[in-house]
């Protein structure tokens, strides 16, 4: 009964992901739930069973950020889910703790991680490539805790850290940090972002 997630896909329906309790697509004309968990033994199975956050790309596949089992995607047309997991090699997955997702003007998808930073996934190459925090270049990013990622009007990245306040991606890879100071009224208000948004205006 703990939802941390929902989304409703380009069809209407509803995705639910909860802690403990897997994915959970609600068929609404029979009005059931189908459950989808982790298989032991089945590497097309759900990869964990707390789910963090769920998104859906423009090819309709739903993607599935875990505690601690990386990124799940899942194609409705293969009905089985790809993983996506943080691994020896450098260009795997950051961490495998996933809070957010955004796909980007050209098609990227951003995937947020808990203690990894930013990751860039490369559709071409199924390869990550990372942003993470660097306690001795102002210009990284605020913190590997990444809990929220957008894309505005304009085309700008915005992530939303915990410890690091709110950050701005430019295109040559460097950050701008939006950062609570005491001494000035005008700056954000805490470091501790969960979520960015933007409105009509």
């Amino acid at each position: 009964n703990l939802i941390r997630c929902l989304l409703v896909d380009k069809k209407g329906q509803l995705w639910a992901g909860g802690i403990n309790g897997g994915l959970n697509f609600f068929d609404a004309s029979a009005r059931q739930f189908f459950h989808f968990e982790n298989e032991p033994g089945n590497s097309s199975s759900l990869s964990q069973r707390t789910i963090s956050a769920l998104f859906e790309d423009r090819q309709g596949n739903i993607w599935i950020g875990t505690h601690r089992g990386g990124v799940n995607i899942y194609s409705p047309d293969m009905e089985k889910f790809n993983l996506f997991r943080q691994e020896s090699f450098p260009t795997s997955l950051g961490y495998n703790d996933v809070k957010a997702f955004c796909e980007d003007r050209d098609g990227n998808i951003w995937v947020g991680t808990d203690g990894g930073g930013l990751d860039l996934f490369s559709r071409d190459k199924h390869s990550f490539r990372h942003y993470r925090y660097d306690p001795f270049k102002d210009n990284s990013i605020g913190s590997d805790a990444v809990l929220d990622v957008m894309q505005d009007k304009k085309g700008n990245i915005w992530v939303s850290t915990w410890g690091g306040g709110l950050d701005l991606l430019h295109k040559d890879g460097t950050f701008t940090r939006y950062q609570n100071n005491p001494a000035d009224s005008l700056s954000i208000s805490s470091n501790f972002v969960q979520k960015t948004f933007e409105d009509f205006e």
